[in-house]
């Protein structure tokens, strides 16, 4: 005789649902190959847990799949978008360290602005030559995307700091974000009423922006992942880096203390 089910008005399951590998396997192309996907957003995997940082063992891995992996990990904007779900860098971290930094860039132009009006012409820069003084901005404009750069890096580290599973870098960077806001509104007030700029300021604004965004931080990646394929693993970028500023930019996922 048969044993009685277990519970007799139970109805009969659906049979286990096998996944295959093509059902598995991530919608999105791994071949970064074509430099004009870059211009094809639709075509990006936006999850970040689908980006395993490229190998150098046994084989290192190609320079445009590392190049694509370091950019998307590492460019202040790109970053907003990448995000791994267990990093401690969170996206509103991102948001707000990317506010800061287009504010500092502000008030540093804003500030070098109103050092060379009439009124101060600091070093006569007003009696330069047309040429001159635009080589001297330009140059301006490069010296404050460096220490737009440096200062990312700072609030990356800040952010990402942690004690106990508890985020102690907000209590650092929010009251910060709330003090640039506040900074912001007599930025633009000074802008407005002239004390803090001339027409050209909010030019030269944007050029410091451009030269970190689209210049700084692409050349960077590019020339120290290539160091890192040549062997120096100590000033290139890869698995083995050591550079503390790496490290803050980086998808980090254990606990900071």
């Amino acid at each position: 005789m048969l044993p009685a089910p277990l519970n007799p008005g139970a109805q009969p399951g659906p049979s286990p649902q096998y996944v295959s590998e093509e059902e598995l396997r991530v919608p999105y192309s791994a071949n970064w190959s074509s430099p004009w996907r870059a211009f094809s957003p639709c075509t990006w995997d936006t999850n970040a847990d689908h980006w395993q940082e490229p190998p150098d063992q046994p084989v290192l891995a190609p320079y445009k799949e590392r190049f694509a992996y370091y950019i998307r990990m590492r460019h202040e904007l790109l970053r907003l978008v990448f995000v791994k779900r267990n990093d401690t860098l969170r996206r509103p971290d991102r948001v707000l360290v990317l506010f800061i930094t287009i504010y500092a860039a502000l008030h540093f132009t804003a500030q070098w602005s109103a050092s060379t009006q009439e009124t101060h012409n600091h070093d006569g820069y007003n009696d330069k030559p047309e040429d001159e003084e635009e080589m001297i901005a330009l140059q301006t404009s490069f010296m404050i995307a460096a220490i737009v750069g440096f200062v990312d890096v700072v609030l990356c580290l800040i952010s990402r700091l942690r004690c106990a599973n508890f985020k102690i870098g907000r209590l650092l960077s929010i009251p910060l974000a709330f003090v640039c806001v506040v900074a912001l509104c007599f930025t633009i007030y000074g802008i407005h009423t002239g004390e803090l700029a001339d027409e050209k300021t909010i030019g030269w604004w944007f050029v410091s922006l451009l030269w970190g965004w689209a210049l700084a931080t692409p050349v960077n990646i590019a020339v120290r992942v290539w160091l890192y394929g040549r062997g120096y693993t100590t000033l290139g970028l890869g698995p083995k880096r050591r550079v503390l500023g790496d490290l803050c930019a980086s998808s980090v996922t254990t606990t900071v203390v």
